[in-house]
């Protein structure tokens, strides 16, 4: 008797694992498409960014300030903010670039996030 109840047990266990498998695939169908978002929006915007600190380079005849720089990031992110759901996720940077992190991570043995942003030529 005990050795049909082990086996019931097992087989209830094995059955419901199943069942649980189409939510998780949604779920990680879900993250996927939240990392893409995220993926897209760093891009974007670094790039725009970074082509605005360029061009306030070439606009300034004397020399650009720590200041001037935090105004212009300031101003940027006021007018594109971070999308609410990349904002709110609990995504790291190793979600949205895991080969980039595990690189950065061998060569230094900490993570730097600017090392990504280089590779990527998002930041010089």
């Amino acid at each position: 008797m005990k050795k049909k109840n082990v086996f019931l047990i097992i087989a209830l266990g094995f059955l419901f694992s199943f069942l649980q498998t189409p939510v998780q695939a949604e779920q990680t169908k879900e993250k996927k498409e939240l990392i893409e978002r995220a993926d897209k929006y760093f891009s974007t915007n670094l790039n725009q960014l970074k082509g605005k600190i360029t061009a306030l380079e070439k606009s300034k005849k004397q020399t650009v300030t720590f200041e001037d720089i935090k105004v212009l990031i300031n101003s940027y992110y006021k007018d594109n903010p971070m999308p609410q759901e990349i904002d709110e996720s609990n995504l790291s940077m190793k979600d949205i670039y895991p080969e980039d992190v595990a690189s950065s991570k061998n060569r230094r043995n900490t993570l730097v996030v600017n090392d990504i942003m280089k590779e990527k030529n998002i930041i010089t």
